[in-house]
């Protein structure tokens, strides 16, 4: 049994996958309006998808973060070799009778001797939201569109401290450009991230024991926007997560038969304390073909 279960191959998962509430939008009831504030850009909507494996595990695989959607998440991911990937990924709000939209995410990624290169779009299109004021009392309909460009690099290593045993470690860094869309409002913001993941994985008996912990740093430099006159919130978050992972070769022919992952984050907002959340996450691996994921995101109700 080899233990490069963290280097990037093509691998086909099947994703059990529920949607979570719009959480971040401004509350409202079925059926409601939404008032003013909306009309400024907030870009809280860059938190809400986080691509189908990191939502199916409640965004909660920080430091096992996989797939071109773990810049996203974490700007260093633990990946090792040579190799090139693409991903599409896209969620539907259409179930509340005051919002009808969507988002997406896609972007490509490019791993050389242990270098990755990423690039990932984030978007969001709302139709059909009714903003009031005091002097517009019917209300006008407004379109939202918001996105967010995010180019990453980062470098990765491994050493063997013996034969069964090895160190893993990464450092990687990102740039997000936000453009935010909102009725008559129009606004962008530049933001940096920097984060570094580490990780021990033992072999024993035909088992991989793997326990990977991760820093990401969102927004480095607290940046932010203006719109209207008004000061626009953009996300800076630190985020500190770690993963346990069990690797099994049942048959014994130097294969991995089955992986059981254990994974939490604590999302700590450094503009409102208020809003940090815990994230949870569970994962089973079978044939590395076969994936059944739950996870728990605290920061969405439903999620």
């Amino acid at each position: 049994m080899t233990d490069d279960g963290l280097r990037s191959r093509p691998v086909f998962f099947l994703t059990l996958f529920a949607g979570s509430v719009l959480g971040a939008m401004p509350s409202a009831c079925p059926g409601a309006p939404i008032f003013e504030q909306v009309s400024v850009p907030s870009f809280e909507f860059e938190g809400l998808f986080h691509g189908t494996r990191a939502e199916a595990l409640g965004s909660a695989d920080l430091a096992g973060a996989q797939g071109v959607e773990a810049q996203l998440l974490n700007p260093a991911p633990l990946v090792f070799g040579s190799s090139a990937e693409v991903a599409y990924g896209h969620m539907e709000y259409d179930h509340l009778e005051w919002l009808d939209g969507d988002l997406q995410n896609y972007g490509a990624a490019v791993l050389w001797r242990d270098i990755r290169f990423a690039m990932v779009r984030d978007e969001l299109s709302v139709d059909g939201i009714t903003v009031r004021t005091a002097f517009d009392p019917e209300g006008t309909r407004i379109a939202i569109r918001e996105r967010m460009d995010l180019a990453g690099v980062s470098w990765a290593r491994r050493h063997e401290l013996d034969s069964t045993t090895r160190i893993l470690w990464s450092v990687g860094g990102g740039y997000r450009r936000y453009s935010s869309h909102i009725g008559s409002s129009r606004t962008h913001a530049n933001t940096f991230d920097a984060g570094t993941s580490a990780g021990l994985s033992k072999l024993t008996h035909g088992a991989v024991t793997r326990l990977l912990g991760a820093v990401a740093w969102q927004n480095v430099f607290d940046q932010n926007a203006e719109a209207s006159g008004r000061r626009v919130s953009v996300p800076r978050t630190l985020r500190l997560g770690v993963t346990a992972d069990l690797a099994l070769d049942l048959v014994g022919e130097a294969g991995e038969d089955a992986r059981f992952r254990v994974a939490y984050t604590r999302a700590l907002d450094l503009e409102r304390s208020d809003e940090d959340d815990d994230h949870l996450g569970l994962e089973l691996t079978l044939l590395k073909r076969l994936s059944l994921r739950v996870g728990r995101d605290e920061g969405f109700a439903g999620g």
